[in-house]
């Protein structure tokens, strides 16, 4: 396009099942292959003829016309070298839950694409050896050794929620080498539904303030000019 523009873009491997434990209510596709409709975003990334593709966010197709048929080159960038890798979009999305994608322009906003775990290992290991310094420090990444930033579980409920995740929690904090926070959607589901309704109470109590004061001054103003009429009318 004749223009060059600089993000702050991740590039996170995730699970086939990664949009199977998520809220489907924030999920925007832009664009996909309709033929994979019945599949998630997430599935259609280990589709076998999406190997090798990333799922894009939309701002991607805002800014550079970019859709599904075209090809692109993803640039790696350490220090002052630079890899270069051609892929073409798996998926277009302009929302998910727990991932930065949309299509609105921002010079602040992150932006981060998609693509299957396989994928990342094989991007993880090109750049490592690419970069590395000498063939001694080359290295082959694996799932034992991938690095991790987060974890969703959907829970089937057979058990309560608190023992269930009690449970999920002793798992996590015995495993030595991890530090992890842990929240629940519920709770701050629960949280928004209070924070949702002590605004709509508030928001009603400004608008009945706002209407008493408004029929005050208009009853004011009438009883005023019927005053002003009476006075012209006895003279």
């Amino acid at each position: 396009m004749g223009k060059s523009l600089q993000y702050t873009t991740y590039l996170n491997g995730i699970s086939s099942e990664y949009f199977s434990t998520t809220e489907k209510s924030g999920l925007q596709i832009a664009e996909q292959n309709k033929s994979y409709i019945k599949y998630n975003p997430s599935q259609q990334l280990y589709l076998r003829n999406n190997i090798g593709k990333i799922g894009l966010s939309a701002i991607f197709t805002f800014h550079f016309d970019l859709h599904l048929n075209n090809d692109f080159y993803l640039n790696l960038i350490n220090k002052n070298d630079e890899m270069k890798l051609i892929t073409k979009p798996a998926i277009i999305l302009n929302g998910a839950a727990g991932i930065d994608v949309n299509s609105v322009p921002s010079y602040y906003a992150q932006r981060t694409n998609i693509i299957s775990i396989p994928l990342f290992l094989d991007y993880l290991t090109k750049c490592s050896n690419y970069f590395s310094p000498s063939l001694k420090n080359m290295i082959s990444y694996n799932y034992d050794n991938i690095p991790i930033n987060l974890i969703n579980l959907k829970l089937n409920y057979k058990k309560p929620v608190k023992e269930t995740t009690s449970e999920i929690i002793k798992i996590f904090s015995s495993a030595k080498g991890i530090s992890a926070n842990f929240w629940l959607l519920e709770s701050k589901r629960d949280r928004l539904d209070t924070i949702s309704k002590i605004s709509f109470y508030i928001f009603y109590s400004v608008s009945f303030i706002v209407l008493f004061f408004c029929f005050f001054n208009l009853t004011a103003s009438m009883t005023i000019n019927i005053f002003e009429q009476k006075k012209k009318l006895q003279l």
